[in-house]
């Protein structure tokens, strides 16, 4: 696996910046959140679990595992398993019933084919950063939607990836 800490240090510093921003705003209830998951990463169709537990000041951190039925480039034809885990980091509250957040993490994408044969499995950690926006729909369920780019240290290119959920959380509306 691959590391990228300068990029990773970036958003790190990125995302305290806008905290201090937001410090003055009351900070969302908190509440521990499962979504099922639907996205994209680059052209690639994912669907999976998202988990969200609150850690303080509106704070969250953020796992989510999928799978994609297929990968693009050498591996047509495969299955993968996708897995994100980043720092949810509140900027805006507009609204009672609407949330944005800053989104910071990694995310790893492993070719289950190529593991499963005993092959290489070209597995990296990308680090990532993104923009979250979730909408109150019902007592106990949000609509959410997740944008962001992550970058491959190879290719320094910036690829795009975003999720649409559907989350059901506990603790007070």
């Amino acid at each position: 696996m691959r590391f990228d800490g300068p990029a990773l240090l970036l958003c790190g510093v990125l995302s305290v910046t806008i905290a201090e921003t937001a410090a003055a705003e009351p900070p969302p209830p908190s509440r521990v959140e499962v979504g099922f998951v639907g996205g994209l990463r680059l052209v690639v169709p994912v669907v999976g679990v998202q988990v969200s537990v609150p850690i303080g000041h509106g704070f969250a951190m953020e796992g989510l595992v999928g799978g994609a039925p297929w990968v693009t480039q050498d591996y047509i034809d495969s299955a993968a398993l996708t897995m994100q885990w980043q720092l949810r980091v509140p900027y805006r509250r507009a609204e009672s019933d609407t949330r944005r957040s800053l989104l910071v993490g990694v995310s790893t994408i492993r070719v289950l084919d190529q593991f499963f044969a005993g092959g290489e499995s070209p597995t990296r950690l990308r680090p990532h950063v993104g923009s979250s926006w979730q909408w109150r729909r019902r007592r106990g369920m949000d609509l959410r939607l997740d944008v962001g780019v992550m970058t491959d240290v190879r290719r320094p290119v910036p690829l795009p990836w975003a999720n649409v959920a559907a989350v059901f959380r506990t603790g007070h509306d």
